[in-house]
């Protein structure tokens, strides 16, 4: 599957008329229940299909536009169009996925990976494409294919975990479902916005009336489902057996102490004084850090050095984080 959807993306990048190149004098997300299907499709499904061509206008983090910016972008109309909505292109979980809802999942990685563009431009003033390498051999094509597969996988799993549970939706989720709709239809299409005419919006967003049901209808048995192993507020579980989880699957606290080596306010290089002090700041860091071998003596040093360097340099410690 990713294989066909890469070679379909760069396809897309050889057609002349399947890339938007712009430029601009302006500024340069055994019986553990599966992981939720992404916010931006459970919760918002009619904003998350907005199509990446579109996804151009939006305002991105700071008020940059992507016009600003030297940008590559997919034409995902026309990729579009390239197969028939029905035709099977993949089974997932032994559950068959057509062109058109496997689209639709690829077209919301695409545009969430766009976003994550525009963030590094704005932040570091990187100028990527989607050839370019993101993580180890990983384009960011690969990101947006390898998320939509993600996102197909967890919604297969989801249900296959409610059948397998005797979970069924009920009268009272029924409603909720109902009422979503409703909302969904007046955020969407206007307060005497018809059913049609959100299965027209939906439309051009390349999802189907199907499979936004199905979305929504697995996210209120996700939450079941999780009811069902822990408990309302994960009572049913305690610190002890979750613990034992994350040791058992590789979960660890890191943290970093960032020194950047340009302006975060114009995305110019820093000066090679500048940099090599950063450089020389780092390395002195990392010999004082690494001379601490108790592991609370280590977290208390690196929580003191944190807030202590100023200037371009951040430090941060996150939460467990898969490896």
């Amino acid at each position: 599957m990713k294989k066909m959807l890469v070679i379909l993306l760069l396809v897309c990048l050889a057609l002349g008329g399947a890339i938007a190149y712009t430029r601009n004098q302006g500024g340069k997300q055994p019986g553990d229940p599966p992981a939720a299907v992404e916010p931006a499709v459970t919760q918002e499904p009619a904003d998350a299909a907005v199509p990446a061509a579109n996804a151009a206008q939006e305002p991105a983090d700071g008020g940059l536009q992507m016009e600003e910016m030297d940008y590559q972008t997919l034409d995902m109309d026309r990729l579009y169009a390239t197969r028939d909505p029905q035709e099977i292109v993949v089974t997932v979980n032994g559950k068959a996925v057509n062109w058109g809802d496997y689209f639709y999942f690829l077209d919301s990685q695409v545009n969430s990976v766009e976003k994550m563009l525009v963030r590094l431009y704005a932040n570091y003033g990187a100028e990527l494409l989607w050839s370019d390498l993101a993580e180890g051999d990983s384009t960011y094509a690969d990101l947006a294919v390898n998320g939509a597969e993600e996102s197909m996988r967890q919604l297969a799993a989801i249900e296959d975990f409610a059948e397998e549970n005797g979970l069924e939706l009920t009268e009272e989720n029924r409603n909720t479902l109902a009422q979503k709709l409703k909302s969904d239809i007046k955020r969407t299409c206007g307060e005497d916005a018809t059913e049609e005419e959100f299965e027209a919006y939906l439309a051009k967003r390349h999802m189907s009336r199907a499979l936004y049901d199905r979305i929504n209808s697995a996210n209120v048995l996700y939450q079941d489902g999780f009811r069902l192993l822990y408990g309302e507020n994960g009572e049913a579980l305690g610190d002890e057996a979750a613990l034992q989880y994350l040791e058992d699957n590789g979960y660890l606290s890191a943290g970093h102490i960032l020194l950047l080596t340009m302006d975060p306010a114009t995305g110019e290089e820093l000066d090679e004084t500048l940099v090599a002090e950063k450089a020389a700041t780092a390395q002195r860091l990392a010999e004082e850090l690494q001379a601490v071998k108790d592991p609370a003596e280590l977290l208390e040093r690196f929580a003191r050095l944190t807030p202590h360097h100023g200037g371009g340099v951040r430090g941060c410690l996150q939460g467990a984080g898969a490896v």
